[in-house]
C-alpha cells in the first residue's frame, strides 16, 4: 500500500463516503468526501430514451461535423453525472444523452465545442475562435447552461 494510506478509515453516513484520518483519534479530521449515489436500473422506458437521444445527438454530429470540418473517430453517447461531453486526444467525442432534452441553440453549441476539442485540446483563444466561427452566441449558451445545467443532470435520471 502507499505511504500513509493505511491510517485511513471509510464510513457511509447519510449516502456520503467518508474518507476519514485515524491518527487524530481525539478530532477524527475529515480528509476527503465523495457522494455515492446509486443509479437507477434501466428499464425498457429508459432505454428507449436512450435511443432517442442516441439518434437526436448523431445527427447533430454529422451535420456539424460537416459544417465545421472535423470528423471525430467514434461518438459515444454516455450517462456522464458531471460532464455534458468530452472529447479525446484519439479523436473521439462523448456526450452525455441528457443533452438531446436542452433546447435546440444548447445541443448545437455543446456538438461544436467538443467537435472544436478535436482542434485544440484546450480552451486557449485558438479554441474559443472555433467555436465562436460555429457559435456566435457561445457565451449565452454557456451562461444557460451554468443557470440550468444542473437541473438536467438532478431530473433526468
Amino acid at each position: 500500500t502507499p505511504r500513509g494510506i493505511s491510517s485511513f478509515t471509510t464510513t457511509i453516513y447519510l449516502s456520503f463516503l467518508f474518507l476519514v484520518s485515524s491518527s487524530y483519534t481525539e478530532s477524527m479530521r475529515l480528509v476527503r468526501r465523495r457522494r455515492r449515489t446509486p443509479r437507477p436500473p434501466l428499464t425498457a422506458h429508459r432505454r428507449k430514451q436512450r435511443e432517442i437521444a442516441r439518434g437526436i445527438l448523431l445527427q447533430r454530429v454529422e451535420q456539424w461535423s460537416m459544417i465545421m470540418g472535423i470528423l471525430p473517430k467514434r461518438v459515444a453517447i454516455r450517462d456522464q453525472r458531471t460532464r455534458w461531453g468530452s472529447a479525446s486526444t484519439l479523436g473521439n467525442v462523448n456526450f452525455s444523452w441528457r443533452v438531446a432534452a436542452m433546447p435546440d441553440e444548447i445541443q448545437d453549441y455543446i456538438v461544436i465545442h467538443e467537435l472544436a476539442h478535436l482542434r485544440e485540446m484546450n480552451h486557449s483563444s485558438a479554441f474559443w475562435e472555433i467555436v465562436a466561427a460555429h457559435c456566435p452566441e457561445y457565451r449565452q449558451h454557456r451562461a444557460w447552461l451554468r443557470k440550468y445545467g444542473t437541473q438536467y443532470h438532478r431530473t433526468l435520471v
